[in-house]
């Protein structure tokens, strides 16, 4: 089980390291701030290439949520590849480990 967990974390950083490089390729175009809210456009660009990865791996076969024991997700792959890649992103950045 672990393996797998580590795995999850390591397809979720190289996503994550693949979502910066569109960002820096899109940052004169995507806004810092949409519109009021407080989200952030290189989040948002994290979001929907974690999404497009998360159809290519599963459609390419590789199902996470299987991998640790939950069979038959189907879209649930999806947004929990976009929720990995986001954690492991604030996780890189150290965002989760300050107090």
């Amino acid at each position: 089980m672990w393996i797998a967990v580590l795995v999850l974390l390591i397809v979720g950083l190289g996503i994550s390291r693949v979502a910066d490089a569109v960002n820096e390729l899109l940052a004169p175009v995507v806004p810092a701030t949409l519109g009021s809210t407080m989200l952030s456009g290189r989040r948002l660009v994290l979001w929907i290439v974690a999404v497009i990865f998360g159809y290519v791996l599963t459609q390419s076969g590789y199902d996470p949520l299987g991998a640790v024991g939950i069979k038959d997700a189907g879209m649930i792959n999806l947004l929990f590849i976009a929720s990995m890649v986001d954690a492991a992103n604030a996780f890189f950045r150290g965002r989760l480990l300050r107090a």
